[in-house]
């Protein structure tokens, strides 16, 4: 049995892992602010509850679980606000996003 809750945390560890490391590509790579933030806020927090939840697993504690859980939700309710902040910060500041990811439908 904890053979398989140790499996397990690695695979979440490592799933946390790449899903924070793809986050950190997207804000090298994506051309513009709006997509940046997208980045930010999707996979990075995807990837740190995942491995909030691989750290939980290995301590085993109520504790560990609880704080994890707090965290979690700290990150999930804070996240999307702060992306939308950023956003409108770049909109206010009339930036303006690439031409080959805008869809004007207007």
């Amino acid at each position: 049995m904890e053979t398989a809750i140790t499996i397990l945390a690695i695979i979440l560890a490592a799933g946390g892992g790449l899903l924070t490391l793809i986050a950190a590509v997207g804000l090298i790579r994506l051309p513009d602010a709006y997509l940046r933030c997208h980045a930010a806020g999707k996979a990075a927090t995807l990837g740190v509850i995942f491995i909030l939840a691989a750290a939980a697993l290995m301590l085993g504690s109520i504790g560990a679980w609880s704080r994890s859980f707090l965290a979690a939700a700290l990150l999930i309710a804070t996240v999307p606000v702060a992306t939308q902040l950023l956003a409108r910060g770049a909109a206010a500041a009339d930036i303006a996003p690439d031409p080959e990811t805008a869809d004007y439908t207007d």
